[in-house]
């Protein structure tokens, strides 16, 4: 199973990729100003102008796939 970290996972384009792949990948995401909860996902609020801060996210989950 691979892990599949989606920026902008509060998007239409975002939130439909979650709900593809959840059910055969560990689903990781990001979201800015909107929070949403998908069940079998992990969703993080991020600022994304705190490239530090995603950095380290990005480390701390080790995505297979961005």
């Amino acid at each position: 199973m691979k892990k599949i970290l989606i920026t902008g996972g509060a998007s239409l384009l975002g939130l439909n990729w979650i709900l593809d792949r959840r059910e055969i990948n560990n689903v990781h995401f990001f979201m800015n100003k909107r929070f949403i909860s998908i069940k079998g996902t992990t969703g993080h609020h991020v600022d994304f102008k705190n490239l530090k801060t995603i950095k380290s996210l990005i480390n701390k989950i080790k995505p297979d796939i961005i």
